[in-house]
């Protein structure tokens, strides 16, 4: 009796949530239909997944005939170079300033302060959409396609394409392959779930590049930043009585090694798919005194009150927060 209730309320939330989902989805193609100008804009912190779903809509936007701007407010890596359309997105803050757009939308970002200042004049006029997968998104749009049992933003966006029988061109299938494979760690982490597999091998069929994206994107690496990781795993410190492992880097370190920023991307991911522990904590240090980056990893315990706590966001199993003046 017990396993049938349990069946009926999944079964009627998981209606529930499709329903809101395709009024979600509806409501987005009627907004870009009355708009002309569109402002698409990355998170701040750069990875696949904003910039493979925010390239995957500006390809459809485009195919529609808008006048599409699309910004970044972090410089794009290189590992990205290959996604198609990249180099169309600008570092050039003067296009948030253009009063001729009238619609913005958003990629990938939870956080409302991050992003609303950086769309602030441009929302004068235009709707705000925000694309998230993230738990701890504020839903600070005007119309929120934030769906966290999504397993990247990348996904929610071909769910709106599939939903809204919209054609997914083969530049689109690259794009959209990459948010799937980064933020899945190529179906490593907790967020896939078995759609996720069906929905990448449809992309793959209509012309995505999976060994393209894995190689990349994923696993392509240089020596510099193998001593990079080195130096993190020789000062891990194991806490067995909480299942927990936690290490560190220093702006110092990037120096000795010849590295940036950018070749600690991903760090903490590959930490946690190699080592046996429940819990990864990796402290970041942020440049010109800033404060520290603490990401977190889980294969077990929700970690998503702690990040909260702080003021940081994501999911239960995947989040962080940064202390000292780099908040943001």
């Amino acid at each position: 009796m017990y396993t049938l209730l349990t069946r009926r309320v999944c079964s009627a939330m998981l209606r529930c949530s499709n329903i809101l989902m395709t009024d979600v989805f509806k409501n987005i193609e009627e907004a870009v239909k009355e708009a002309n100008h569109v402002l698409l804009v990355t998170d701040t912190r750069p990875d696949g997944d904003t910039f493979g779903s925010s390239l995957a809509f500006a390809e459809w936007l485009r195919g529609l005939g808008k006048r599409v701007l699309h910004f970044s407010p972090s410089p794009i890596p290189s590992a990205f170079s290959f996604i198609p359309g990249v180099c169309e997105i600008t570092e050039n803050v003067s296009v948030l300033s253009d009063d001729k757009i009238d619609l913005v939308c958003t990629f990938d970002s939870s956080r409302a302060e991050a992003m609303l200042p950086l769309v602030e004049r441009a929302r004068e006029n235009a709707r705000l959409i925000v694309f998230d997968h993230h738990a701890a998104n504020s839903r600070f749009g005007d119309i929120n396609a934030v769906f966290p049992e999504a397993a990247s933003t990348c996904e929610v966006v071909y769910d709106f394409f599939k939903t809204r029988d919209i054609r997914i061109s083969s530049d689109t299938a690259k794009c959209l392959l990459v948010g799937m494979m980064t933020d899945t760690h190529v179906f490593g982490n907790a967020m896939t779930v078995s759609s996720t597999f069906k929905k990448t091998g449809e992309l793959l069929l209509l012309g995505g590049n999976l060994s393209r994206v894995v190689n990349r994107a994923v696993a392509q690496t240089s020596l510099s930043r193998l001593r990079l990781l080195g130096k993190v795993f020789e000062r891990c410190v194991s806490f067995p009585k909480i299942g927990a492992v936690a290490t560190y880097l220093l702006q110092s370190d990037l120096d000795d090694t010849g590295t940036t920023d950018e070749d600690a991307m991903e760090f903490i991911d590959y930490i946690s798919s190699v080592l046996s522990t429940e819990v990864i904590f990796f402290f970041k240090e942020l440049p010109f005194g800033k404060g520290v980056k603490v990401s977190m990893r889980s294969s077990g315990p929700d970690m998503l009150p702690l990040a909260a706590a702080f003021g940081g966001g994501g999911h239960k199993q995947s989040c962080g927060f940064t202390l000292g003046d780099g908040r943001r």
